[in-house]
């Protein structure tokens, strides 16, 4: 199912007759309130597409997987550190928070996110009671984790964790490669490591000039001339 959204995510960016470099990168977030992944005690784990043998990560991935397992998570208030910290703190005890303890009242979204669970008037005892409110709660519930994942992500998208990095700008980039790398495939076939990586060191605008000039490419030969040339 994670694979499904993400990909319906990636694939829904675009509208009628809109162009593939439109396309932004895809981070699929996933919380879990049970143990998902029983060989490993990290509490965030990040997925790409890697080959199955080498275990080289496919260049320019435009989709990615993080599992954040709440169980994992065992620190006590005085002991958080780090922005992701503190709202998995607050995911795991938000049901039981009246206010916004002081350590993680300096994050504005967090104090938003209670603000909607007191709002929705999601107590202890509505939670419990799910043959009577099961609809009720899941609307809510779905509003009130709608807002952690955005601050968690906004989290581990600044670099905490795994320093998982993701700009707007970047994005159309590696977009534009990945599109390139497929067009190359298909004029030239497989292109080199050695070459991929020397695609990737492109400006934006030598990407832009590559897109149009391999459209004569006839060989690899052709590529890798054009790419001298390009400097």
């Amino acid at each position: 199912m994670t694979i499904y959204n993400a990909a319906k995510t990636y694939s829904t960016q675009l509208k009628a007759g809109e162009g593939y470099l439109k396309l932004n990168p895809v981070i699929a977030l996933t919380i879990t309130d049970f143990i998902l992944f029983e060989n490993t005690t990290k509490l965030i784990s990040n997925f790409e597409f890697t080959e199955t043998e080498e275990k080289f990560v496919y260049p320019n991935c435009e989709l990615k997987l993080v599992f954040v397992e709440l169980p994992k998570f065992k620190k006590e208030l005085n002991e958080l550190e780090t922005l992701p910290e503190k709202w998995i703190y607050f995911m795991n005890n938000a049901p039981s928070l009246e206010a916004v303890p002081e350590t993680l009242g300096s994050i504005e979204e967090i104090n938003t996110a209670l603000g909607i669970a007191n709002r929705a008037n999601l107590t202890l005892d509505e939670l419990n009671d799910v043959d009577k409110r099961e609809m009720f709660i899941q609307d809510q519930i779905g509003s009130v984790m709608k807002g952690i994942e955005i601050g968690l992500q906004q989290g581990i998208e600044q670099g905490i964790q795994q320093g998982i990095e993701q700009g707007i700008e970047r994005g159309k980039i590696e977009g534009e490669i990945g599109l390139i790398m497929r067009l190359l495939v298909r004029r030239v076939g497989d292109v080199t490591p050695e070459v991929q990586t020397r695609i990737q060191g492109l400006s934006a605008e030598q990407l832009d000039d590559l897109g149009e000039a391999l459209l004569d490419f006839r060989s690899q030969e052709d590529l890798i001339a054009w790419l001298d040339s390009a400097g």
